[in-house]
């Protein structure tokens, strides 16, 4: 059974294979943490080739479940332009929902 906290713990220590071991089907299941750690695997090809596809895909996973951090990194590509087309809109809505449940 696969463990958030080993594969997070793998992640931090370099141990790459052992996070994508952990994490990759705990983010197919739809787990958020697990798809944003997976997401920045991608975006430093950290374990696996870096691939700007994956990486958006697994932040917009995670952003859209609520993940603020997924939420402020797909709005800060947005405004850079970075595996997405730039688009300020896109990026103040995705910043907007990363503020929202602050106020």
């Amino acid at each position: 059974m696969a463990d958030f906290q080993k594969g997070e713990e793998a992640y931090e220590a370099g141990d790459y294979a052992t996070a994508l071991r952990e994490l990759r089907p705990l983010a197919e299941q739809g787990h958020a943490e697990s798809q944003h750690v997976l997401a920045e695997m991608y975006a430093g090809g950290d374990g696996v080739a870096q691939d700007s596809v994956q990486m958006v895909e697994w932040y917009r996973k995670a952003a859209e479940q609520g993940t603020a951090r997924a939420q402020n990194n797909i709005g800060n590509m947005y405004d850079k332009g970075q595996g997405v087309a730039q688009d300020d809109a896109q990026a103040a809505e995705w910043f907007l929902k990363m503020m929202l449940p602050i106020f």
